[in-house]
C-alpha cells in the first residue's frame, strides 16, 4: 500500500512539473506579444462571460492590441489573435498545422468526422475523395438545379405585398437546402414548398444552434450544455436528420446496386461519389457517409445563404452597383432573363463576381477560424509553441488597409485587377476549407 501511494505521489508530482514546465516556456515564448491582463485564474475568458459575442470581443482585442495579440484562456491555455497578413501568409506556405482547435468540437455531435471535422491525419484522404465533387467544373453540372430552384424563389419573393424593407433570410435559407439537398444527395427535398418539414425544420435549426453556442462561451462546456433547452433540442433534431439522410443513403445504395447500366448517366453527387469510391477503393462506413453528407450539409447550406443574403443586402444599399450589375445581365440575356443559364454566360458575369468578393471580403461570412498549433511556429522574433491555440480573425484581415485600401468602403472595382490582390488576402483556402464550397456554390448560382 505504502508503495503504491508513493508511486502514484511520485506520477502526480511527475505530471504536474510537466504541465508548469511547458505553461512556463509558452509564457517565456510569449512574453512579448502585447495582448489584454489575464484575470486571476479565468485568464481573459472573463471578458467572454459579459453577455457579449465572442466577435466583438475578439475585434475589441484586436482594434486595441494590433494585428497579434496574445489571450489566456486558463492558467494552462494560451491562444493568439491574429490578423497580421505577413504571420498568416507564413503559417500556411509552413502547411504543418492543420489541426482544428476545440471551437469545432460542437458540430461533432452532427457533423462526425467528416472533412471539416475530421483529424489531421485523416484530413488529407477525406479531401482527396470529396473535393472533385464541387470543383467549379462538376457545379456547372448543377446548373439546371440552380435555374429551377432560384425560379421558385423568385416566385415567393414576387408574391410579398411591397414594402420599404423585408428580411429575405428565410426566403434564401430554403432555397440554398434545396440547392445543396440536390447537389449532395441527389434527392428533392421541396424546402421551399414544404418548409415545415420536420427534417427541413431541423436541419435549420442544427444550424442554428451550432452557431449561437459557438458565440457564447459559457455554452461551451457538454456539463453545462447537456442541461439547456438547446440540449433537448438538438438531440431532437439529430434524430430527424440521421433517419431521413439514412433513408437516402440506403435506397440510393439499392438503386446503384440494381441499375449498374445507369450510374454512369447520372450527375455525380457527392453521394454517389462517395458511393463511388466505397464500390470500387476502399469500403465506407455507413456512419462515414453520413458524416460526409451531414458535414457538407452544414457548410454549403449555411454559408452560401449568409453570403447570398449579404449580396442581395449590398445591390440593394449601393443603386449604382445594382445598376451597373443588372446592365451587365441585361447585356448578357438581352429581354430573356429567363434564359436558361449555361456555364458561358456565368463567365461574362465578371462584375457580378466582382461584387460577390467584395462582399464576401466586406461582410466576412465566416469571420473567426480557429486552428491548434501541433508543431512549433516562428514568425519573426517570435516563437509560437505547440499547444497554443491560433484564432484567426478574417475579419480583421479583410479590413487591414494595406491589403484593401479604404477597407470601410464597398467598391466591387478593386478586384477588376486579380494581380493586385494579395495571395492568401481573401478567405485563405487553405485555412477555409470550410467556406471553399460555399464560396463556388456562391459564384455558380
Amino acid at each position: 500500500m505504502y508503495l503504491f501511494i508513493t508511486l502514484a505521489v511520485t506520477l502526480i508530482s511527475f505530471y504536474i512539473i510537466k504541465i508548469l514546465k511547458k505553461r512556463k516556456y509558452i509564457e517565456k515564448c510569449l512574453n512579448k506579444i502585447p495582448g489584454p491582463p489575464p484575470f486571476l485564474f479565468l485568464g481573459n475568458a472573463n471578458d467572454f462571460f459579459r453577455g457579449k459575442d465572442v466577435l466583438d470581443v475578439l475585434v475589441n482585442y484586436w482594434k486595441t492590441y494590433g494585428s497579434i495579440v496574445k489571450i489566456q484562456f486558463t492558467p494552462l491555455r494560451y491562444g493568439l489573435v491574429v490578423t497580421d497578413y505577413e504571420f498568416l501568409k507564413e503559417f500556411l506556405l509552413g502547411n504543418n498545422n492543420l489541426t482544428k482547435s476545440q471551437i469545432y468540437k460542437f458540430t461533432k455531435v452532427w457533423l462526425g468526422e467528416g472533412v471539416l471535422t475530421t483529424p489531421e491525419e485523416k484530413w488529407r484522404n477525406q479531401r482527396k475523395i470529396c473535393a472533385p465533387t464541387f470543383s467549379n467544373k462538376v457545379l456547372v453540372d448543377f446548373l439546371s438545379i440552380f435555374d429551377d430552384q432560384s425560379d421558385i424563389l423568385i416566385d415567393k419573393i414576387k408574391q410579398i405585398t411591397p414594402v420599404n424593407s423585408f428580411d429575405i433570410h428565410n426566403y434564401l435559407s430554403l432555397c440554398s437546402l434545396d440547392i445543396v439537398c440536390e447537389t449532395i444527395m441527389g434527392v428533392s427535398i421541396h424546402a421551399q414548398t414544404n418548409e415545415h418539414s420536420d427534417f427541413v425544420k431541423s436541419v435549420k435549426e442544427m444550424c442554428e444552434i451550432i452557431i449561437a453556442r459557438s458565440m457564447k462561451i459559457w455554452k461551451h462546456p457538454n456539463l453545462l450544455f447537456m442541461f439547456s433547452s438547446e440540449y433537448r433540442r438538438q438531440q431532437k433534431c439529430l434524430k430527424i436528420i440521421n433517419s431521413y439522410t439514412n433513408q437516402v443513403i440506403t435506397s440510393r445504395k439499392e438503386y446503384r446496386a440494381n441499375n449498374p447500366s445507369e450510374k454512369s448517366k447520372q450527375k455525380s453527387t457527392l453521394l454517389d461519389t462517395l458511393l463511388e469510391y466505397s464500390e470500387t477503393e476502399e469500403v465506407l462506413k455507413e456512419q462515414q457517409l453520413l458524416d460526409e453528407v451531414h458535414t457538407f450539409m452544414f457548410a454549403g447550406h449555411d454559408t452560401t445563404s449568409s453570403a447570398m443574403e449579404f449580396v442581395i443586402y449590398s445591390l440593394s444599399k449601393y443603386p449604382d452597383v445594382q445598376r451597373r450589375a443588372y446592365e451587365e445581365q441585361i447585356s448578357i440575356f438581352g429581354d430573356n432573363l429567363h434564359k436558361e443559364v449555361n456555364i458561358d454566360d456565368i463567365q461574362e458575369m465578371k462584375y457580378l463576381e466582382m461584387v460577390i468578393k467584395e462582399t464576401i471580403r466586406l461582410y466576412t461570412i465566416v469571420p473567426v477560424i480557429s486552428r491548434l498549433i501541433t508543431k512549433e511556429f516562428k514568425f519573426k522574433n517570435y516563437v509560437i509553441p505547440e499547444g497554443v491555440t491560433l484564432t484567426i480573425l478574417l475579419h480583421g484581415l479583410h479590413r487591414n488597409p494595406e491589403l484593401f485600401p479604404d477597407p470601410d468602403v464597398f467598391n466591387p472595382s478593386r478586384f477588376e485587377n486579380a494581380t493586385a490582390i494579395q495571395p492568401f488576402s481573401l478567405y485563405p483556402s487553405a485555412l477555409a476549407q470550410e467556406i471553399v464550397l460555399a464560396k463556388n456554390m456562391l459564384f455558380t448560382k
